[in-house]
């Protein structure tokens, strides 16, 4: 049984929340840091997060992240983070 204080398995196109924000995984890093996407006034927004006492923080809170949208390489997650919004929206 998983309690709040164990990182939770997630793994690229995962959707979880951080803070009042819904994000996409990206990427997992080896050193257990976890890039994401979210929306930030519907322009995607790419960061690293990681999992501390229950939730998932900011590594570099307070600085901006990179603008996803202009990434190639995270275009996939973008989509899938921009059609998926939507519904999450929706269902609160």
């Amino acid at each position: 049984m998983e309690t709040l204080r164990e990182k939770p398995e997630v793994r690229p196109g995962d959707w979880i929340t951080i803070g009042a924000r819904d994000a996409v995984i990206c990427t997992v890093h080896p050193e257990a840091n976890v890039e994401i996407v979210y929306l930030d006034r519907n322009i995607a927004i790419t960061e690293d997060v990681y999992w501390n006492e229950g939730e998932w923080k900011l590594v570099r809170p307070g600085v901006p992240g990179e603008n996803a949208d202009n990434l190639p390489r995270l275009s996939g997650y973008v989509a899938i983070l921009r059609s998926g919004y939507y519904l999450i929206s929706l269902s609160r």
